[in-house]
C-alpha cells in the first residue's frame, strides 16, 4: 500500500484517539503498570488488525507497519505508536514536498 496524506493523517488520528483512552497510572503502581501496557499492546493489535497492518510486540521491542509505513520502538507499545507517528508525519512532509 502505497502511503497517502489522507490515510496517513487518519491512522495519526486514530493513535491519538487510542493514547488518550489509555489508563493513567504511577509508575510505583506495578499492576497499574501492566494494565496500562496491556491496554496498550492490545489496543495497537487491534488497530493493526482492522487496517490489515502488522504489529510485533516482543518485549519492550516492538515493531508496527501500518499504512505503507514501518516502524521500530524498544520502549513497548506506546513508544512504538509514538514512532510510527512520527515517521508518518515525516511521510507527509515528503509527500507534500514531492519527495516522495
Amino acid at each position: 500500500m502505497k502511503p497517502t496524506i489522507e490515510n496517513l493523517e487518519r491512522l495519526i488520528g486514530e493513535i491519538d484517539a487510542i493514547i488518550a483512552a489509555l489508563p493513567t497510572f504511577d509508575y510505583r503502581d506495578y499492576e497499574a503498570s501492566r494494565a496500562y501496557h496491556r491496554a496498550a499492546e492490545a489496543a495497537i493489535a487491534k488497530l493493526a488488525e482492522d487496517e490489515s497492518g502488522r504489529v510485533k510486540l516482543q518485549g519492550d521491542a516492538a515493531s508496527l507497519r501500518l499504512g505503507g509505513l514501518r516502524s521500530a520502538a524498544t520502549g513497548g507499545a506506546t513508544a512504538l505508536m509514538r514512532n510510527w507517528q512520527n515517521a508518518a508525519r515525516t511521510k507527509i512532509a515528503q509527500i507534500k514536498a514531492g519527495a516522495a
